[in-house]
């Protein structure tokens, strides 16, 4: 299965949005599969972007059990960095022009570019 950093945005921006302070089980994104999204809650797992406890399926992702906690301080950062959609748009656009691969460290390191370059705030 591929990555996909939208989705993987979606998630983030979902969780970040939830405040309910209850852990999450399940999660519906118009255009996914259960199978991507639960892939995609995994490599966020993986990678430190969500604090989550999971039950692995043997590499199925159709019947992942999860319960995310929080965002860690790296998911955090990535909803900062992608939350306007003209922002995120920009940075995907960047890279691109680039040639770079689009992997979540520089998804994150060019939208902070283009808001730095619009706004003239470093971060």
């Amino acid at each position: 299965m591929k990555r996909d950093l939208d989705l993987a945005r979606e998630i983030v921006l979902k969780l970040e949005a939830d405040d309910t302070g209850s852990p999450i089980s399940h999660i519906t994104i118009d255009g996914y599969s259960k199978k991507e999204i639960n892939y995609h809650i995994y490599l966020l797992q993986r990678e430190g972007f969500i604090e989550a406890s999971i039950e692995d399926d043997n590499g199925n992702y159709e019947n992942l059990f999860y319960a995310i906690y929080n965002l860690e301080w790296k998911g955090h950062d990535f909803a900062d960095a992608s939350r306007s959609s003209g922002t995120w748009a920009k940075a995907k656009e960047l890279i691109k022009e680039k040639g770079a691969a689009l992997t979540f460290d520089i998804a994150l390191i060019a939208s902070k570019a283009y808001f730095t370059a619009q706004t003239g705030i470093q971060t």
